[in-house]
């Protein structure tokens, strides 16, 4: 079997359960259009990484090409906009 490794981006940032407003994490794929969460930063990536592999397994599987590795460097803003 040959394998691959892949580069993709995960932006981990906090956020709040829904119904309970507990802290919790969520991890974002932007490149896949993938999400995870987890209870800690930590766990919120490796959720994503787990979740990535199954996508790009399912991809091979399907015999498609996996979508491609991110390069170069992302510039991250905020916005405050009022209502």
């Amino acid at each position: 079997m040959k394998y691959h490794s892949y580069r993709y981006r995960i932006f981990v940032q906090p956020d709040e359960r829904t119904g309970t407003n507990d802290l919790a994490y969520t991890a974002y794929v932007p490149t896949l259009g993938l999400a995870s969460d987890g209870d800690s930063e930590a766990e919120a990536l490796t959720n994503a990484q787990e979740a990535i592999a199954v996508y790009l397994d399912s991809l091979v599987e399907d015999g498609l090409t996996p979508p491609s590795q991110d390069r170069g460097s992302y510039r991250v803003k905020t916005a405050r906009v009022e209502l």
